[in-house]
């Protein structure tokens, strides 16, 4: 993002990780988040000391989100409503809407297995993980486990198969979706945040929609939701669970 005017939207772990990576990479930018102690906490993290002085303008409290039409790209956090009418009035702007996800999709040169559902979906990354453990496949376990992707992106390469567990508030805004993908049950989940259930399953939809051809996802059978919201990827799709896993005709 080089000559542009940037900003983390939300500086939770996503984005300080982010602010890492683009600090590495000589960018500048400023910070909005709702706490007003924001820019304290940050200043007495050791972790932060590698990119605090990155940042041009700290924009906290109450008024965070104001003005951000004024900004070409924002980074915005799995904590900040991906619909908030200031991103929305920012994007009729001219801003970008992006975020340390989409980035990392962007960016990584190496296989991406996303893996989502309403529950289960961390504890089958894991298990993956450990399959590719010991098949003795270079691998990296990362996304809403905490585990933000984009602190190791400078350092991998095609050989290696990154497992990233993604949540709805990850998916939402997404224009590009993993090679690989693994859907699990979807029932309704995060209404606190989500406006209703079709934005919460729509969100999942991310997952498998800008899939190509030459991709994969394996569907929960047993789920009408998952097998719906998979039903427009170009990816091939084999569907598992139930009374025995098949095949799409045609794939």
């Amino acid at each position: 993002v080089p000559d542009s005017q940037v900003a983390l939207v939300g500086l939770g772990v996503e984005n300080r990780a982010l602010a890492g990576w683009l600090a590495r990479h000589g960018n500048r930018f400023s910070v909005c988040d709702a706490d007003p102690q924001c820019q304290d906490r940050i200043r007495s993290d050791p972790g932060a000391a590698a990119w605090v002085s990155a940042v041009d303008h700290w924009q906290l409290g109450e008024q965070y989100l104001q003005g951000l039409g004024a900004f070409d790209v924002l980074y915005r956090s799995p904590g900040v409503w991906a619909r908030h009418p200031r991103l929305m009035d920012a994007q009729q702007s001219g801003s970008l809407i992006s975020s340390q996800t989409q980035l990392f999709l962007d960016l990584c040169p190496a296989l991406v297995v996303g893996i989502t559902g309403t529950k289960g979906k961390g504890t089958t990354a894991t298990m993956l993980a450990t399959i590719l453990t010991r098949a003795e496949m270079p691998h990296r376990l990362a996304g809403n486990i905490g585990i933000p992707p984009i602190g190791f992106l400078d350092e991998l390469d095609s050989q290696e198969v990154i497992v990233l567990e993604l949540s709805s508030f990850q998916l939402q805004d997404l224009t590009r979706s993993p090679q690989g993908a693994i859907v699990l049950p979807i029932d309704t989940d995060h209404l606190d945040v989500h406006a209703d259930r079709y934005e919460y399953v729509e969100a999942k939809r991310s997952i498998s929609r800008f899939q190509t051809a030459s991709d994969w996802v394996v569907v929960a059978a047993e789920s009408e939701t998952a097998v719906n919201v998979t039903g427009s990827s170009k990816a091939r799709r084999l569907l598992a669970g139930g009374s025995a896993p098949t095949k799409d005709e045609g794939t």
